[in-house]
């Protein structure tokens, strides 16, 4: 065959020649679109087995290639135990429900939204958040949001007196709108004049009655015309500070400036996380993060002028490097919900933790992760290396994380307590 006749058969089926590719293109794209996909961690472990030191001794000694390939046996079933399993899943679980929103660094929108979906209230309420589980939170909002409709009827109250009978003593300020607040203001201090109370002034500044009335330790609602309350500490103008908007959270406030949240609430006298709108927030100390990361400016500190767009490119949120405590949680707050989670686990076998550990769920069941979890020895090493798959990337790192911690942990008590039982031999000779 020449090469015209080539040229004329591809001619002759060109079309064929260009649309069965394209039409297997498509085929294969809508048969695998909705594919899950697979994501792999891996961590590597040393276990010093085999040239570790040891209370024996601490000089070179030979190997005993059986008994060490017998406890890297012990490890991996160590490892692969229920009792490890166990504390991992509940571990996830309570770092996944302790999320107040989806974060794609732990848990993805799509599983953390059915997550909150599948779990129960009376499991949620297990979770503990400043040092409160669910119900104390609850009851805590109910007050709060009664306060509030106190605080409004007393302010409707105090305006239909005004009309009524008028107040001689009322100015300017007091006219001022309830989202006027001292941020804009720049008060303080008030004084009380004569008709106010304690909730109207509260409303003045946007604050509920109980924050002022912890603020100035009172211990009723009681004030007096002359008295003087202290709304909120005068903001030094080394520090950089944040004036809520309609919608921010306080949430996102810490997000933004990558605080802690219980940082800003201390910070802040915050007994609540309801931010009203024009309330001005301490973030940090400026003057301190520049001498931290410039002791020279120190010198002429006084003279330093800090702009908006310093203030945009410094604290501009990091992605930072995930720990298993979830962003915005004390550590004591997360230790505490594990806790709840493992004692209701252990409280009976009909429970919705027991089940969704032991029955078939694709993140959470013990089996799920046992099969998914790869651990091994590296050749003739000390080390170990576990490789865990998952659908969810976060997930999937975050699961790993937590088997490594927990069995690091679990290896070193009981280590400890070997080492125990030879210190304490030693001790009686």
């Amino acid at each position: 065959m020449d090469l015209y006749k080539i040229f004329q058969l591809i001619k002759r089926h060109l079309f064929l020649l260009i649309m069965v590719p394209i039409v297997m293109a498509v085929l294969v794209y809508f048969l695998t679109r909705n594919t899950p996909k697979s994501y792999t961690s891996e961590a590597v472990i040393y276990s010093g087995v085999g040239t570790g030191y040891s209370l024996e001794s601490t000089s070179a000694r030979s190997l005993d290639y059986f008994s060490i390939n017998i406890q890297f046996d012990n490890l991996i079933n160590f490892i692969n135990s229920s009792q490890t399993i166990e504390n991992t899943s509940i571990h996830l679980l309570a770092q996944d429900l302790s999320l107040e929103q989806p974060n794609p660094q732990y848990i993805s929108s799509d599983n953390y939204y059915e997550l909150q979906r599948i779990v129960p209230k009376h499991v949620k309420d297990l979770v503990v958040k400043n040092g409160k589980m669910g119900l104390a939170r609850e009851k805590e909002e109910q007050i709060l949001q009664l306060q509030e409709e106190i605080d409004n009827l007393q302010t409707e109250i105090q305006k239909r007196s005004d009309r009524l009978y008028g107040n001689p003593n009322q100015d300017v300020a007091t006219s001022t709108p309830t989202n006027n607040l001292a941020a804009e203001r720049n008060l303080s201090s008030h004084i009380v004049k004569q008709g106010e109370s304690l909730y109207s002034i509260a409303d003045q500044y946007g604050m509920t009655a109980t924050e002022l009335m912890e603020r100035n330790d009172l211990l009723s609602p009681t004030v007096t015309p002359g008295q003087t309350l202290i709304i909120r500490q005068e903001i030094p103008s080394n520090y950089l500070y944040h004036t809520v908007e309609a919608g921010e959270t306080i949430f996102y406030i810490a997000k933004k400036y990558n605080v802690s949240i219980t940082d800003l609430r201390r910070t802040n006298n915050l007994f609540s996380d309801n931010l009203a709108p024009g309330t001005r927030l301490i973030i940090r100390d400026v003057t301190q993060n520049q001498i931290a990361s410039n002791p020279s400016s120190a010198i002429n500190m006084n003279t330093v002028t800090v702009t908006e767009n310093d203030i945009a490119s410094t604290y501009e949120y990091k992605y930072a490097k995930d720990p298993i405590v979830p962003p915005g949680i004390r550590e004591t707050d997360f230790r505490a919900t594990v806790q709840n989670f493992t004692d209701f686990y252990n409280s009976s076998d009909d429970n919705f933790i027991y089940e969704l550990l032991n029955y078939d769920h694709k993140h959470y069941s013990i089996q799920k992760i046992r099969s998914s979890s790869q651990v091994a020895r590296i050749q003739n090493s000390d080390l170990i290396r576990i490789r865990y798959t998952a659908d969810d990337p976060g997930i999937c790192q975050q699961t790993l994380k937590i088997l490594a911690q927990v069995f690091i942990k679990n290896y070193k008590s009981l280590k400890a307590s070997e080492t125990d039982l030879v210190v304490a031999y030693y001790q009686k000779k």
